[in-house]
């Protein structure tokens, strides 16, 4: 049936369309979502094989409000997300938000201790068991 295959195709095509239109949407932090689970959309986007939705969601995130992130960064943030913003962000509350959290990857501090201020060295150095064990 010629018909049923050119409506499924149709179907496809609008379906296809609408989820790439969501991820833009997302991507540019523009849906109506809390703002831990529109962070954690954002940062699962930013590594995205669509290159064009990676570098939205990474600019949308560049520019993400400073409070919000540190917000995010205190409380609902997992280790992928606290490895994200690490990299992307070099503000000083957002690195001491990544430091003093408990569950922060090892390595990450190790990758971001050669780049830290004084002041947040020593937020570092209170993670002392942390750099031991890495």
């Amino acid at each position: 049936m010629p018909g049923a295959e050119l409506s499924d195709a149709l179907v496809d095509a609008l379906e296809e369309t609408s989820r790439r239109r969501l991820s833009v949407l997302a991507a540019d932090g523009m849906l109506p979502l809390p703002a831990d689970h529109l962070l954690a959309l954002q940062v699962h986007l930013a590594g995205s094989d669509e290159l064009l939705i990676a570098e939205r969601a990474r600019a949308s995130l560049r520019q993400a409000a400073l409070r919000v992130v540190v917000g995010f960064l205190e409380g609902a943030a997992g280790p992928d997300e606290l490895r994200f913003f690490g990299r992307l962000r070099t503000e000083g509350p957002i690195l001491e938000a990544i430091l003093r959290r408990r569950d922060v990857p090892r390595d990450l501090l190790v990758e971001l201790a050669p780049r830290l201020s004084a002041p947040l060295q020593e937020v570092l150095i209170l993670r002392q068991d942390a750099i031991v064990e890495e």
